[in-house]
């Protein structure tokens, strides 16, 4: 199971690699982009400045030395909405892109994805069952990100009736309460992660009509995480069910993050893989410990990607 890791600039490559990671997805915007449409228009969902490359020659040094310790990276192409007047210029760029040597392309958009022979189908695209799953890899999917909201016991059905592609799941970061397919938010209000400018990480207010005070706190409580994008947000307990169910891959959310941070969590991921011959409870016991350690906080049910 191959550990998924953003990549920002060239100058984090090589400590990312020496981490642990064992594939890569980035994104690019040029200056021709920015001034024709601006940075809130970015083709793959990352408006902020420093989430992206800026310039070929930084992705095609990048390239090469992923390629020399034989490190696929992936061109995320992934935003839900690429309008037509946007076409023109970004198969210009591309035609500089594929001469990169990019291993694949991430995608949302249906009408983009059967402009490319092969692609990954983003958590944007919403393959939440079989009958979706099929029809891309009929159009040329070699792996689906499944979408954050998919449950364990869904992910085992979609593997064992879909062997014939690849699937990937979310691990560590950036939960959020919409379902990426049917949301247009707008990430990049602000450059910071969850402040009050950015739409979908404003707080809801929730209010629960019942004489039970205790019951109203807790259910009010449970509410407010499951409608929380959470930043910290963590999966390392459901990596045992991946592992033995047959996943390919899973991610860890970050473009934007500071190179420390995406070492940090690399290496939390590597460190459990190496006891996935335990059992399920042992490994859930050894999850829960290593994160405490790690990230100096508790593991708490509003912070598990899965419900574990």
């Amino acid at each position: 199971m191959k550990i998924v890791c953003p990549l920002d600039n060239k100058e984090e490559v090589l400590d990312l690699i020496n981490a642990g990671a064992d594939e890569f997805y980035c994104g690019f915007v040029s200056d021709e982009w920015i001034k024709k449409f601006s940075v809130m228009a970015s083709a793959n969902r990352r408006e902020w400045g420093d989430c992206n490359f800026r310039s070929i020659e930084d992705l095609k040094q990048t390239l090469k030395i992923c390629k020399k310790h034989d490190k696929p990276v992936f061109y995320c192409l992934n935003s839900a909405n690429i309008s037509k007047n946007q076409y023109d210029l970004l198969f210009k760029e591309h035609e500089k892109i594929k001469m990169l040597g990019f291993s694949d392309y991430i995608i949302s958009d249906v009408a983009l994805m059967l402009k490319f022979s092969k692609f990954h189908v983003s958590c944007g695209a919403a393959a939440l069952n079989s009958n979706a799953i099929q029809f891309f890899k009929k159009n040329g999917a070699t792996r689906i990100i499944l979408p954050r909201q998919i449950t364990l016991e869904e992910f085992k059905t979609l593997r064992q009736k879909n062997k014939n592609v690849e699937l990937e799941a979310f691990i560590l970061n950036d939960a959020c309460k919409n379902l990426d397919g049917l949301c247009t938010f707008m990430h990049g209000f602000s450059k910071s992660y969850c402040k009050e400018t950015v739409a979908c990480c404003m707080d809801y207010d929730v209010e629960i009509k019942t004489n039970d005070k205790i019951k109203s706190r807790t259910v009010k409580r449970k509410l407010k995480s499951k409608l929380a994008s959470n930043k910290t947000i963590c999966g390392a307990c459901a990596l045992h069910d991946f592992y033995h169910g047959g996943l390919d891959a899973v991610k860890i959310v970050g473009r934007g993050k500071s190179k420390e941070q995406k070492i940090k969590d690399i290496k939390f991921i590597k460190s459990l893989l190496v006891h996935t011959n335990l059992s399920r409870g042992e490994f859930i016991k050894i999850a829960k410990n290593i994160r405490q350690k790690t990230y100096q906080t508790p593991c708490t049910p509003e912070l598990c990607y899965y419900e574990i």
